[in-house]
C-alpha cells in the first residue's frame, strides 16, 4: 500500500483556515493581548477566500478567542494586514473581556 500524498480541496481548505487563525493569533500578540482575553474579530479577505473563512467561521472564532466575528472592513483597537494564501487579509480586534467574563452559549 502506497501513501497518498495528495492535496484534495479538504485538506487545502483547512489549511488556510488554519494559516488564518496563526495570522489572527500573531495579531493578537502585536496588540499585546494577553492568551485569556477575549476579541471583537473583523477580517478584510478577498472574496476569493470568502467562502472559506464563512465554512471555518466557528474554527476561527473558537482558537482565537473571538466573542464576536464579522467579514468586512477591518477595524478595531489593533488594525494590520498580512498575507495569507498570498492574498492581502486585514486583521482588526479589540479586547472584549476575557474568558473568565465571557459566557459561551
Amino acid at each position: 500500500m502506497a501513501l497518498n500524498t495528495a492535496i484534495d480541496d479538504a485538506l487545502r481548505d483547512e489549511g488556510v483556515a488554519r494559516e488564518l487563525v496563526h495570522a489572527v493569533q500573531l495579531a493578537r500578540k502585536n496588540a499585546g493581548l494577553r492568551i485569556e482575553d477575549t476579541i471583537s474579530l473583523t477580517l478584510d479577505v478577498p472574496a476569493e477566500l470568502r467562502p472559506l473563512v464563512e465554512a471555518y467561521t466557528g474554527v476561527v472564532k473558537a482558537e482565537t478567542l473571538a466573542s464576536e466575528f464579522e467579514l468586512g472592513e477591518a477595524r478595531g483597537d489593533h488594525v494590520e494586514t498580512t498575507r495569507v494564501e498570498s492574498h492581502d487579509v486585514g486583521i482588526g480586534l479589540s479586547a472584549t473581556g476575557t474568558i473568565f467574563t465571557v459566557t459561551y452559549g
